[in-house]
């Protein structure tokens, strides 16, 4: 870090500045924390030692310097217009395609493997599901979600930016699949306790919600915000490190997660519990979410363009980097974006026409809500998952995301 008192930072680098001192902030505090407590065990037992109180002083010199990077990074960035000057807004298509041609590329071999086996998309995925919905099947423990549902997302894409509508079929199908990992994933967590690391993703769960709330699929929204507010709610101490953990990985590292759950708790009037956790700040997302239920549709039109922006700002195709949205299938469908747009027509109110590339392929349009039958043989697997699981782990999963928890 720098020990200049001038940022140097403007737009995207400046935004990624707040992040990076955001999460070291937390650190600091967790290590000055730490610190505290040795200083204490090393004066019973070793009075006359100096180094935890060197090390202390050092960690409170370290946290000191972070906190006044980070408050004048966020003074940089309150001063600074809303607009993001330096994103070249007339390339954003040409990057849009780019990444769609890279699915397109992966899929096409991955047809030509399919077609060499004589099989189609979906007949790897039937079979682990047919494999792991047979009675008796053994799992490894603790249970692995992904070998229960394996979601075919990557084969959607395509079908809906290329039939439009008429592979919304498939898109909720995909959802289905989604949803039924982090069911999963919250019944390991709930079966396990903090011993065991797999929580759901902050991220993952939260673009979830969005997308249920895009799609129209109330019961599984209200479903996975109930179990999301029961996962940041319910503290532990990891039985590996002692650190305070939740049912939730990835907590901060994330800017759309925070404003996607602030938007649902204003939609339902239902807050979740926040409070004490080391979130990003929403950064661009906040416009959005001090307007989003305007009539001003001026004010709605500008903070969704903003959002928007945000969204390619935020989205680059890697395997390592910590940004939200590093895959395809995130990048393409813009769900926190056409959730606030699905919100603002189910409370009755006009939606704004968006100028924007992001929201002018099949897949990143609001469609009309369609009634689309659960797919059995997932149904079926998921279930029989389940039932590895004791029956008060099962029963405390369905309360939660019943809200009764």
């Amino acid at each position: 870090m720098g020990s200049n008192t001038s940022q140097p930072y403007k737009g995207a680098k400046l935004r990624e500045a707040i992040s990076g001192y955001e999460s070291m902030v937390y650190y600091f505090r967790v290590h000055v924390e730490r610190c505290q407590e040795s200083l204490r065990i090393f004066a019973k037992i070793r009075p006359d030692d100096p180094r935890p109180g060197r090390e202390l002083r050092k960690a409170e010199a370290d946290l000191r310097k972070t906190e006044r990077l980070l408050a004048e990074a966020l003074a940089a960035a309150n001063s600074a217009p809303n607009r993001l000057p330096d994103i070249e807004y007339k390339k954003l298509p040409s990057r849009l395609r780019r990444y769609y041609l890279g699915l397109k590329r992966e899929l096409a071999t991955f047809e030509r493997e399919c077609a060499e086996r004589g099989e189609d998309h979906y007949a790897r995925t039937r079979r682990r599901l047919e494999n792991i919905a047979k009675p008796g099947t053994v799992f490894p423990y603790p249970p692995c979600p992904s070998e229960c549902t394996p979601r075919p997302v990557r084969w959607v894409i395509p079908a809906v930016m290329e039939e439009g509508a008429d592979g919304l079929d498939l898109l909720y199908h995909s959802f289905y699949y989604g949803a039924a990992d982090f069911y999963c994933d919250a019944a390991n967590y709930i079966g396990n306790g903090a011993g065991y690391l797999r929580a759901n993703d902050f991220n993952r769960g939260a673009l979830l919600l969005a997308e249920a709330l895009t799609l129209g699929c109330w019961t599984d929204a209200d479903r996975i915000a109930n179990a999301s507010r029961f996962a940041l709610a319910e503290r532990r101490r990891s039985r590996f490190d002692g650190q305070l953990i939740c049912g939730f990985s990835g907590v901060d590292r994330t800017c759309v997660a925070p404003f996607v759950l602030n938007l649902y708790a204003q939609w339902s009037g239902k807050p979740f519990p926040l409070d004490g956790w080391p979130l990003l700040s929403m950064q661009l997302y906040e416009p959005l979410l001090s307007v989003w239920q305007s009539n001003d549709l001026a004010a709605v039109e500008q903070a969704l363009l903003i959002a928007c922006d945000f969204h390619m700002e935020r989205s680059n195709l890697s395997e390592t980097n910590s940004l939200e949205f590093n895959i395809p299938e995130h990048i393409l469908f813009p769900v926190e974006i056409l959730a606030v747009l699905r919100l603002r027509e189910a409370k009755g109110l006009i939606n704004p026409i968006i100028d924007h590339p992001l929201l002018q392929t099949p897949i990143g349009r609001l469609h009309e809500i369609k009634s689309v039958p659960h797919d059995q043989l997932l149904d079926r697997a998921v279930a029989n998952y389940l039932s590895t699981f004791p029956p008060t782990v099962t029963e405390k999963l369905f309360a939660v995301c019943e809200g009764e928890e």
